[in-house]
């Protein structure tokens, strides 16, 4: 009978064991799952912070050329004016 009882407490402590283990492996399943989800949202942040950059620099790059056109058209339509008032 001793042997029996000794059997079925280490059988008892063996499952104890076991469901230690696997809530332990649950739970480092479940952080690195959180963690991934974690750097997708960072990932994400980041490429929609990039990409707003890059929406900024070319309408920067945009105002820029409009300006550029309208000053030359500015001063050709001056010089233009200039030279049909001087002869």
């Amino acid at each position: 009978m001793d042997n029996g009882l000794q059997k079925l407490q280490n059988s008892i402590q063996q499952s104890k064991r076991q469901i230690r283990e696997r809530k332990e492996k649950r739970e480092r399943l479940e952080n690195a799952w959180n963690n991934m989800k974690d750097d997708d949202y960072v990932e994400n942040r980041w490429n929609n912070y990039v990409d707003q950059q890059a929406r900024e620099r070319k309408q920067r790059a945009e105002q820029r050329k409009r300006k550029f056109v309208d000053n030359l058209t500015s001063d050709l339509n001056k010089a233009i004016r200039d030279a049909t008032n001087t002869h």
